[in-house]
């Protein structure tokens, strides 16, 4: 027995001597391993942040490069002589309308050619900083913002401090949110902006270049080719986010967000294989970083800025890697590593499980309390056994009042409490049920309208040892739908009369002005013997004017019978509608020399058929009055059949529509300020779309041509 022991003492010896030595071996092994791959990570978070560093240099050079080209163009000191000579430019013989005709132009093209540019202004000192020109980029265009929509700029940080900078200087804003009108401007995105500062003859400040530049890409070009252990922050000089790995705190200060950079992370630096090291800890979750600070600096009037760009990466990763290269040194350091992880690794994740477990815990119980719904848990019988502090402020109940008693003597229909005991003996075999309206008692006996939900507590086995109710006060959801069922009763009332007074004033009117024609075209049969010639243009003008109004009535007629009637719908081909609108506009095209074409002859549209021929008809009627007398009149009529929608389009290469006026014409007795139309062609189209349930669509530019295309739901056919 004693020699048995003693073999066993040195049994558990040797195994104390070889472990105390294998600890030791791999001490130093991983220590030197640990510091140089410290210092390797270090010196690459420097190369790249070195080289993120680099493309922000370059990209705020370039911006420079724009602002001092578009300030050294002609018509930047050319308006500013023509305002000084009241509009005209004695040095170059220019009218100011024409100098700012080509900024202009240049402006736009310079945006058209630099995709990276988001707006670029020339705005004057004069009434409060106004926008002398303004080009914007929108969906890919440039605009030339007209000058009833230029802003007066002179309050804005941005304008007084280029106001301070003197010849030669040059202005750099921070990274911000672009603001309309003092607000952020949604969807919101960032921008940067340059500002030259533009002098008289005398060095008095005249006004400013400013740009306005996409910061998007270039915060994505930072975030470029990163691995999943590197995070990238960019930080503004009050250390606020640009960039941060969560996207809710990127620009969180334009939104009122306190957090930075010096209230979420506290640095420390420690020296490994010769090499000063950064790092920082994020004092929110205790994560440690490996981290290189770089900085862009630069000068303002005097006043220094920068930006802050912090790479980092986090130590649990770098651990990672050291520890793969010290396994892979040696086959018993992998072996014991291996022993070693596995005992780590099933502790760990058994405190894991058992933290998720909490923390589920914690959260539900946080959800419950929080939750302006009244929660209760029951046991398998129906009795209460929690609530949330809701119960007691929607019911009045104390505290501890609602523990033990049924839930379902709470109900106050008996109905409704049948519903509630079947649906709590049928959880077994389904998850949910949809709510039940009912009313509940209140500790004061009132009445209040709730909906009621409920759902099984289930074990991970299956088994349900319970239910829950989540019960919702739903007294101001009511009110708020009577009110509304109210108030559309109320609608379709005035509807109903406005159609009928539309009916009854066209109809009536329509017989007078017959009588008025008759009227005029006898007096001019017998007086024209003996009255002048004006007189008789009068009576031929009173003439007009009655046959013109007789004829806005007839179409105002039209449309309150669209509204008015029922319809049904059909499969209609595109193919024999085409067919039938060149028979029976046939006079009207061959006068115009239109060519017609119909693509896509098989397409089936789900329409009433007499509507949709007069809608095709009102919009070639349309093309035809409203075409371009400097070219031969092409018309198209197509469509195409998708999965929710079908749609036809009349698109022609008339005069076009200003995108100011697309959605007016749509209007009742609403045209362009050209032509001998009515106004009320496309109000009749937009009346027919809307009484199949759809819309009508214009692409239009000056001079292009028009597409108007019908969308019709696919269901409806």
């Amino acid at each position: 027995m004693p020699a048995s022991l003693l073999k066993l003492r040195h049994y558990v010896g040797l195994v104390t001597l070889l472990s105390c030595l294998l600890f030791g071996i791999l001490f130093v092994l991983g220590m030197q391993t640990f510091n140089q791959i410290h210092a390797d990570i270090a010196e690459r978070l420097e190369n790249q942040a070195d080289l993120r560093l680099d493309m922000m240099q370059r990209d705020f050079t370039r911006s420079i490069q724009h602002s001092l080209f578009l300030y050294s163009t002609p018509p930047i000191a050319g308006i500013v002589r023509a305002a000084e000579n009241n509009g005209f430019d004695p040095l170059e013989k220019t009218r100011e309308a024409l100098w700012k005709n080509r900024l202009q132009i240049i402006f736009k093209a310079y945006i058209e050619n630099n995709s990276n540019i988001a707006q670029i202004r020339y705005i004057g000192e004069a009434d409060n900083g106004r926008e002398l020109v303004r080009v914007d980029q929108k969906s890919g265009q440039a605009l030339v913002v007209p000058e009833a929509n230029l802003q007066q700029k002179g309050q804005t940080a941005y304008f007084e401090k280029v106001r301070k900078l003197h010849a030669g200087q040059i202005y750099i804003s921070n990274i911000d949110l672009n603001r309309e009108h003092g607000k952020i401007e949604q969807p919101a995105w960032p921008t940067y902006r340059t500002g030259v500062p533009v002098f008289d003859d005398k060095g008095a400040f005249f006004g400013a270049v400013i740009i306005n530049f996409y910061a998007a890409p270039r915060l994505q070009n930072l975030m470029s080719n990163l691995s999943e252990d590197e995070t990238l922050f960019l930080l503004n000089a009050k250390g606020q986010y640009l960039i941060h790995p969560d996207p809710s705190k990127s620009f969180g200060f334009e939104f009122g967000d306190p957090d930075t950079w010096a209230s979420d992370y506290r640095e420390m630096s420690k020296t490994k294989a010769g090499k000063k090291i950064l790092y920082a800890i994020d004092l929110h979750t205790r994560q440690k970083y490996f981290i290189v600070r770089r900085e862009y600096r630069w000068h303002n009037d005097g006043n220094p800025n920068h930006f802050q760009l912090i790479l980092a990466e986090d130590e649990t990763a770098v651990n990672r890697l050291a520890i793969a290269r010290i396994a892979g040194s040696s086959a018993v350091a992998i072996v014991f590593y291996l022993i070693l992880l596995a005992f780590i690794t099933f502790y760990w994740r058994l405190g894991q499980k058992r933290l998720i477990a909490l923390q589920a815990r914690a959260n539900f119980d946080a959800l419950i309390r929080a939750s302006n719904d009244v929660i209760v848990s029951m046991d398998g019988e129906g009795r209460i056994e929690t609530w949330n502090s809701a119960a007691q402020r929607v019911f009045g109940f104390p505290e501890n009042y609602m523990f033990g008693k049924l839930f379902v003597d709470f109900i106050d229909d008996d109905d409704d409490r049948d519903v509630a005991i079947n649906r709590l003996q049928d959880l077994d075999h389904a998850e949910s049920f949809s709510p039940l309206n009912t009313q509940m008692l209140s500790y004061k006996g009132n009445a209040i309208d709730v909906a009621i939900i409920f759902s099984p507590i289930r074990l991970e086995t299956g088994v349900v040892t319970g239910s829950a109710a989540i019960v919702r006060d739903i007294r101001e959801t009511k009110k708020l739908q009577a009110s509304l069922e109210a108030l559309n009763v109320q609608l379709s009332e005035k509807n109903h009369e406005l159609e009928r007074f539309i009916y009854t004033v066209s109809h009536d009117l329509k017989s007078p002005l017959v009588t008025i024609d008759g009227f005029a075209s006898n007096l001019i049969d017998s007086l024209k013997n003996s009255i002048d010639e004006k007189s008789q243009h009068r009576l031929r003008r009173i003439r007009e004017n009655a046959r013109e109004l007789a004829n806005m009535l007839s179409e105002l007629l039209t449309v309150s019978r669209l509204m008015r009637e029922e319809f049904e719908t059909e499969a209609c081909a595109l193919g024999e509608l085409g067919e039938h609108l060149s028979h029976s506009l046939e006079l009207p095209l061959q006068k115009a020399g239109a060519d017609i074409r119909v693509s896509n002859e098989d397409l089936l549209v789900p329409a009433n058929k007499r509507l949709l021929i007069q809608a095709l008809q009102n919009l070639l009627t349309n093309a035809i009055q409203y075409r371009d007398l400097s070219r031969p009149l092409k018309i198209e009529i197509g469509g195409e059949s998708l999965r929710d929608e079908v749609r036809v389009f009349v698109r022609d290469n008339g005069i076009g529509i200003a995108p100011e006026n697309q959605e007016r014409i749509l209007g009742l007795f609403e045209r362009l300020n050209i032509g001998e139309g009515s106004g009320v062609g496309l109000a009749i189209v937009k009346t027919i779309m809307e009484k199949h349930q759809g819309k009508i669509d214009i692409q239009s530019s000056p001079g292009q041509g028009s597409c108007f295309t019908l969308i019709f739901p696919a269901k409806r056919i």
